[in-house]
């Protein structure tokens, strides 16, 4: 009888087995992180161009600044030649150095007032090139004089292509 049980064919146990947490198995597609990387590269070409962009308009104002506080420095101290020195060659032909100081004299600057700009802006015009515009206050003791001064590059140098000094508030 032995030789019949070995001869027999064993009964294969086959066993199933079940979870109760499913089995998922998700690959993300490359695409989005590839539109990721896109995006991000834009956006840091974008910051860096508006930043250059705000650094140039800065540093080409800059030099503006200066001559603007030096028109102002004469300006103040009663000194209307050097102020009007500055002017442009079509705003000498408008307004001679005697019409400019009888204009300003009244208002009465001093030694404690001075330029405080509060914005500075370039724009472009096809007949006199880059404009570059100084917007604040000569700010004295007791007033203010709301002031714009627009500047443009005449003979290698800034020059005052307008002007405007409110009366003081």
């Amino acid at each position: 009888m032995e030789n019949n049980q070995s001869q027999q064919p064993q009964a294969q146990s086959t066993q199933t087995q079940f979870s109760t947490q499913p089995q998922m198995s998700y690959q993300s597609p490359q695409k989005p992180h590839k539109m990721r990387n896109i995006l991000l590269i834009a956006l840091g070409i974008f910051i860096i161009m508006t930043t250059t962009g705000g650094l140039i308009a800065y540093f080409s104002t800059q030099s503006t600044s200066k001559v603007a506080d030096e028109f102002v420095e004469a300006l103040v101290s009663g000194d209307y030649t050097k102020a009007h020195s500055y002017f442009s060659s079509s705003l000498k032909s408008m307004q001679s150095e005697q019409q400019f100081e009888d204009a300003l004299s009244p208002a009465g600057f001093n030694s404690s007032c001075s330029l405080n700009v509060e914005g500075r802006k370039t724009s472009s015009s096809t007949s006199t090139g880059s404009k570059k515009t100084i917007t604040g206050t000569i700010d004295c003791d007791d007033k203010k004089f709301p002031t714009e001064l627009v500047f443009i590059s005449e003979d290698d140098k800034e020059a005052l292509l307008s002007y405007s000094i409110e009366p003081a508030r």
